[in-house]
């Protein structure tokens, strides 16, 4: 029995289709990860990407930096990492792994942001 059979799946809600990631049980919208990144003051320029390794999905949220924070130092680039997972974990109750990008290194389109790489290969 397939775990993901629907992943991806359009969410009809009163104004608007949404698609939302389905990972480990746990839905949510990536409009959800935004909220968390902008109550942390974090830029909302993200990707997530969902993976599955060994049976076990993972979940990694990529977060583009802003120029002042592309200057400071590794261990505090850490620090908002593990901030930023935090919040992940204790607001939306997931687990995701959060790696930090230089800045404008996630694809700008015109129209609607790809926001969920789904690279896990379901048959």
């Amino acid at each position: 029995m397939l775990l993901w059979q629907n992943i991806g799946k359009d969410v009809q809600t009163k104004r608007q289709n949404r698609r939302y990631v389905n990972y480990s049980w746990y839905q949510c919208f990536p409009s959800q990860i935004e909220a968390v990144l902008l109550s942390l003051n974090m830029d909302p320029n993200y990707q997530i990407v969902v993976d599955r390794a060994n049976n076990t999905d993972s979940l990694e949220v990529q977060v583009e930096m802003t120029a002042d924070m592309f200057q400071d130092t590794l261990k505090s680039l850490t620090e908002i990492e593990r901030k930023i997972a935090s919040a992940l974990q204790s607001i939306l109750n997931i687990s995701a792994k959060v790696r930090l990008l230089e800045p404008k290194s996630i694809p700008r389109s015109e129209g609607k942001a790809k926001r969920v790489i789904d690279k896990r290969h379901l048959t």
